[in-house]
């Protein structure tokens, strides 16, 4: 969220419900599902989420 502090705006974190989180990494997992080259979707999205389940993997690295 955006706030003015100073004279300056600046990006400030809010908490959000665990409708929008469900939703946010659905999203991750798909987007960088889909940059992946080479093989099916269906492959690419199982194995992108046992990386995410594991903590580690591109969409890991965007949460953060």
């Amino acid at each position: 969220k955006a706030r003015c502090i100073g004279g300056s705006t600046h990006q400030v974190p809010i908490e959000i419900g665990s409708t929008q989180g469900k939703a946010l990494a659905i999203g991750w997992l798909l987007g960088v599902s889909r940059k992946c080259p080479g093989l099916k979707f269906a492959f690419k999205l199982s194995s992108e989420l046992v990386d995410a389940a594991k903590a580690s993997g591109n969409a890991m690295r965007k949460k953060e």
